[in-house]
């Protein structure tokens, strides 16, 4: 599915217009092609247990949906992702066993830490939890706040210069009030340098999402190709909990191969 990027606040503002380079028909059947396969491949799987509004629900076939362009957003959709984080897994069944969810810590953090270190030239690294990395610099700020000021930043394509987002006074208003942006502002370049590499309706949002949906697409190609079933959440994989162990070796593989550092993972 493809729809109009929405322009964040600060592009109204300066009357800022979206110009992208209009891709072939070719190029977007390749896309769409792609989907089809994914769900071919998992409709030879079994999913139950899902549940929707209270109600037991058959499996949607997965969407991708992109804004503006193919390199915009392209993340994947299916019915499960709107069941609740807290429960799905006590629930969900694929082919018939018990689930686990594989998850990559600080994603979009982690992608665009995969551009610093191509950009830079950088050594073989490692990605941590860069939203607490900021907390262990300024530790009067929480991680939540910091995830609320990164988030801002992404949609507003870089980190305000002169003064606290509006996402954190209207979210984190105690924390707004009592810390300088100065001293916030300069937490976060030490704990995810990153950041800087942001640049509106280029190196933002959209463009992030996108480079963290290829990892998955091909994560999930190559689970199916190995007879593993799999549920896409985002920037998360549910997969059977006998296979755990190779679908985590797959999936932290091929972001290291898409992006050139080696994810932190948690499995719930």
């Amino acid at each position: 599915r493809y729809s109009e990027r929405t322009k964040s606040k600060a592009e109204k503002a300066e009357g800022l217009r979206f110009i992208y380079e209009k891709a072939t028909q070719e190029e977007w059947n390749k896309v769409s092609d792609g989907v089809v396969q994914l769900r071919r491949a998992m409709a030879e799987h079994d999913y139950s247990g899902i549940v929707i509004k209270g109600r037991i629900a058959k499996f949607q076939p997965l969407q991708r949906l992109f804004k503006s362009s193919i390199e915009g957003y392209g993340r994947y959709h299916s019915s499960v992702q709107s069941m609740s984080k807290a429960t799905r897994l006590d629930a969900l069944r694929i082919d018939g066993e018990v689930c686990c969810e594989i998850d990559i810590v600080s994603s979009i953090p982690s992608v665009l830490f995969g551009l610093h270190v191509s950009k830079n030239r950088l050594n073989d690294r490692e990605c941590f939890d860069y939203y607490q990395a900021v907390v262990d610099i300024l530790p009067q700020l929480t991680r939540e706040a910091v995830k609320t000021i990164f988030t801002s930043s992404l949609g507003n394509g870089a980190l305000t210069q002169k003064q606290h987002p509006k996402a954190l006074k209207d979210n984190h208003p105690d924390i707004a009030s009592a810390i300088p942006w100065k001293d916030i502002k300069s937490a976060m370049m030490k704990g995810m340098p990153q950041i800087g590499m942001l640049q509106k309706r280029h190196m933002d949002w959209a463009y992030l999402n996108y480079r963290e949906s290829e990892v998955l697409r091909v994560t999930m190609e190559q689970l199916l190709e190995h007879g593993i079933g799999v549920l896409p959440i985002h920037d998360s994989i549910i997969v059977p909990l006998k296979h755990r162990e190779q679908a985590e070796q797959i999936y932290r593989q091929v972001f290291y191969d898409q992006l050139g550092v080696w994810p932190m993972m948690k499995v719930k």
